[in-house]
């Protein structure tokens, strides 16, 4: 998912033409490809809501200035946590900081973690 969210951010290719492509080159479960097909959809579909909040997560850093991996992994968790029943906060966090530190640059990891964590807290103070 995250390759999808990234070559779309940094191509000039329709985000449902590589979403398609992707996913005939890449076999997958029906119920695989559903979830990956609804989450990137929903991550194109909520990218303002989800910059806002990585934003206000990330101090001193305006989206333009992350670096484009980053950011695609960071709007996927970012979905997850705000939008998606079928993953925990807790997963789709330990989940980016994973591809973080196979995809990303040696800050990457603790970047996202950071962003992640802080959004993650705010939800649960909001929820007291």
């Amino acid at each position: 998912m995250v390759r999808i969210l990234y070559e779309t951010d940094v191509s000039d290719v329709p985000s449902e033409e590589v979403l398609a492509r992707t996913l005939e080159e890449t076999p997958l479960a029906p119920n695989n490809r559903e979830y990956v097909e609804a989450t990137v959809r929903g991550v194109l579909g909520c990218t303002a809501a989800i910059d806002e909040k990585i934003s206000e997560g990330s101090r001193n850093w305006r989206i333009e200035r992350i670096a484009r991996m980053d950011l695609a992994i960071l709007r996927h968790s970012v979905y997850e946590v705000l939008f998606s029943d079928e993953i925990t906060p807790a997963i789709a966090s330990n989940e980016a900081v994973l591809l973080a530190k196979m995809y990303g640059t040696a800050e990457s990891a603790k970047f996202i973690n950071g962003i992640v964590g802080g959004i993650i807290r705010s939800l649960k103070k909001t929820k007291s």
